[in-house]
C-alpha cells in the first residue's frame, strides 16, 4: 500500500485565531463592570430564598433539643445576605482571616 500525496502537507488557515463567541457569558452580565454588581446579579433573590428555606428547615429539626426557643430562631433574608456579603468581602480583599467573625 503506497500513500498517494503527502499527509503532512501544509494547509491554509485563518489569519486570526480569535474566539468570537463566548457561550458562558450571560448577555446582561457583560455590561456590568463593578464586582459588587456582578455578585448581586449572580446571587439572585431566588437563590437566597432557597438558602433561607433549607437553613430554616435544618434549624427546625434541631429546635426540640433547645430549652429556650430564642436559641433556635429561623433565619431571614437579611442574615443570609449579610453572610454572603461577608464571604464576598473575604474573597475580594484576600485577607488572612480564618473565619467570618474576624471580619
Amino acid at each position: 500500500m503506497e500513500m498517494v500525496g503527502n499527509p503532512f502537507k501544509k494547509t491554509k488557515r485563518a489569519l486570526s485565531n480569535k474566539c468570537i463567541y463566548f457561550p458562558a457569558v450571560i448577555r446582561r452580565l457583560k455590561d456590568l463592570t463593578e464586582i459588587l454588581n456582578i455578585w448581586k446579579y449572580l446571587i439572585t433573590y431566588c437563590i437566597i430564598e432557597s438558602i433561607i428555606k433549607d437553613t430554616s428547615s435544618f434549624i427546625c429539626s434541631g429546635k426540640l433539643s433547645y430549652y429556650r426557643t430564642k436559641n433556635a430562631r429561623d433565619t431571614n433574608g437579611a442574615e443570609i445576605e449579610a453572610i454572603l456579603d461577608l464571604h464576598y468581602l473575604a474573597g475580594v480583599y484576600h485577607r488572612n482571616r480564618v473565619n467570618l467573625e474576624e471580619l
